[in-house]
């Protein structure tokens, strides 16, 4: 696990980590801790807008991001793997409730 100390514009610390189950590469494998195959996932997203004829469209063709920020086993309530940001985006207290 990798700690970050961020601190904001208040002067208020907050640590943020992150996470990757050594034992775990990606959605579709087995969570290592119990062999559930459901998972709560995350990602963050971006791309470039643009509009045609008053509609907006999404260039992907252009250029498009994505990220995972959060991955958790449904069953045994594992984190396989965590981004820092999500520790910024996202109350945590509800990852732990069964």
């Amino acid at each position: 696990m990798e700690e970050l100390v961020v601190i904001d514009c208040d002067g208020t610390e907050q640590t943020i980590t992150a996470t990757q189950h050594s034992d775990w590469d990606q959605l579709g494998d087995p969570c290592p801790e119990c062999g559930a195959t459901e998972y709560r996932h995350f990602r963050a997203r971006g791309g470039q807008y643009g509009q045609t004829s008053e509609t907006v469209v999404e260039r992907t063709d252009y250029w498009d991001s994505q990220q995972s920020l959060l991955t958790q086993c449904l069953s045994c309530r594992s984190i396989l793997q965590k981004h820092p940001a999500f520790d910024l985006l996202y109350d945590q207290s509800d990852l732990h409730q069964q």
